[in-house]
C-alpha cells in the first residue's frame, strides 16, 4: 500500500458553455495501490462528445496522468465514467496531498448547416461549428469544390460562425464545401458539410421565357408584314 498518500480529489471543467460540468462521485482504492476515479461529464447537449484527459496536481507544478485506463481520451459521451489510476506506477512512493483535475474539452462539430442543403446564388449560407478551442483562435476561411480550393473567403477571430455570401457568378453545381484553418493554438482544419448551389432561375423556366419571347418576336414580324402594301404598288405593278 501507498503509505501516507492522501488525495485530495477536486475536479475542473474547461468547456464550450457553462452547461457543462465534471461532478466527482467516488474514489477508493483498490488492489495493487490503483485508485478508481468515477466522475459524470454533465452538459446540456446530450449528443456532443468530448476528448478528457487527468491532471495531477501537487505542491510543486502538474503533470497529465499516464499510467491509467477506462473511460478517458476521445469520444467521451456525456454521462457515468469510470478511470483507473496506477498511482503507485506513476508516483512511487509519494507523500503529500494530490488534487486531481479531469480537464473536458468538447470535439470539433458543425451545426450548420446540414450536409447537401440546397442555396441559391446571392442568398446566405451560415456556418456554425463549436469544439477544440476554435472560438478562441484565429481561423482562415477556404472555399471548396468538392476537393479543389476554390477562393480564400478571409480571416475570422474568436467567433464560431460565418456566413456566406453566395457569388453570382459562382458555377451552379453540388460539393461546395468551407475549410477553416486555425492556428498552432487550436491546430484545427476541418471541412464543413456540403452545400449545393443552384441557379436563381432554373434552366427549364429559362428555355420557357425564351420561347415566349421568340414567339412574340414572330408575332411581331408577321403582323408587319402583313401591314406593309404589296410589292410595285396597289396593283402590285
Amino acid at each position: 500500500m501507498m503509505r501516507g498518500t492522501i488525495l485530495t480529489l477536486l475536479f475542473f471543467a474547461f468547456g464550450y458553455s457553462f452547461s457543462q460540468s465534471v461532478v466527482l462521485v467516488n474514489s477508493k482504492t483498490i488492489e495493487n495501490d490503483e485508485i478508481q476515479i468515477e466522475y459524470i461529464l454533465q452538459d446540456s447537449v446530450t449528443s456532443r462528445l468530448f476528448t478528457t484527459s487527468l491532471y495531477a496536481l501537487t505542491d510543486t507544478g502538474a503533470f497529465e496522468l499516464k499510467e491509467i485506463r477506462g473511460d478517458f481520451g476521445e469520444d467521451i459521451a456525456v454521462g457515468n465514467h469510470v478511470v483507473t489510476w496506477n498511482a503507485l506506477k506513476e508516483l512511487g512512493r509519494y507523500r503529500g496531498k494530490i488534487a486531481i483535475q479531469v480537464k473536458a474539452t468538447p470535439q470539433f462539430a458543425f451545426l450548420t448547416p446540414k450536409d447537401n442543403k440546397r442555396s441559391k446564388k446571392g442568398k446566405p449560407v451560415e456556418f456554425r461549428w463549436y469544439g477544440e478551442n476554435s472560438t478562441m483562435d484565429s481561423l482562415r476561411v477556404e472555399l471548396y469544390r468538392f476537393d479543389q480550393l476554390v477562393d480564400t473567403l478571409g480571416y475570422i477571430g474568436n467567433q464560431g460562425t460565418y456566413t456566406w455570401e453566395i457569388p453570382e457568378g459562382i458555377k451552379p453545381s453540388q460539393g461546395y464545401r468551407i475549410r477553416i484553418i486555425g492556428t498552432e493554438k487550436s491546430g484545427i482544419n476541418r471541412f464543413s458539410p456540403r452545400v449545393i448551389v443552384d441557379r436563381k432561375i432554373p434552366l427549364p423556366y429559362q428555355y420557357a421565357g425564351m420561347g415566349v419571347a421568340g414567339a412574340g418576336v414572330l408575332t411581331t414580324i408577321i403582323l408587319l408584314l402583313r401591314a406593309l402594301p404589296p410589292i410595285g404598288g396597289p396593283n402590285g405593278r
